[in-house]
């Protein structure tokens, strides 16, 4: 009796073709990710200028009751109230109030929690379309 082991050719396609479908389904998954990730952290750097713009605002030698003016945002936190600020963060403040923004990756649920003032930026329109995409800026009012 002549017995052969092992996988005919047949079957070696089939699982070949079946790990090849889900290694695919796995790295379209990944772009999401990191765009997702990616999105996680500009509205982080955004609630981090937020905290650096109210301290400014209460520290005596700093704001005394007021914000940074548009044109002076960076010199005015950096670095006493924060190490940096994302070039990508769009600020508009009368010296009472500030809105701050930043375009995101994609759209997603948060852009559903935040301000959507109406108040414009350089550069974007009143409703923050940029691009042509309607609302993929994260905005935060004070």
């Amino acid at each position: 009796m002549n017995k052969k082991q092992g996988f005919t050719l047949m079957e070696l396609i089939v699982v070949i073709a079946i790990i090849s479908l889900l290694a695919s389904i796995v790295l379209s998954q990944l772009g999401s990710a990191k765009q997702k990730g990616s999105d996680s952290g500009k509205i982080r750097t955004l609630a981090e200028v937020r905290n650096a713009l109210n301290v400014y605002f209460n520290d005596s030698n700093g704001g005394n009751g007021t914000y940074p003016t548009t044109a002076n945002l960076t010199t005015k936190l950096v670095p006493k109230y924060i190490a940096s600020i994302n070039p990508n963060i769009k600020y508009f403040s009368d010296g009472k109030a500030y809105h701050l923004a930043i375009i995101l990756s994609s759209s997603n649920k948060v852009l559903a929690s935040d301000s959507d003032s109406s108040l414009s930026f350089p550069g974007l329109s009143a409703n923050c379309t940029n691009a042509g995409v309607t609302d993929l800026c994260y905005d935060i009012a004070q």
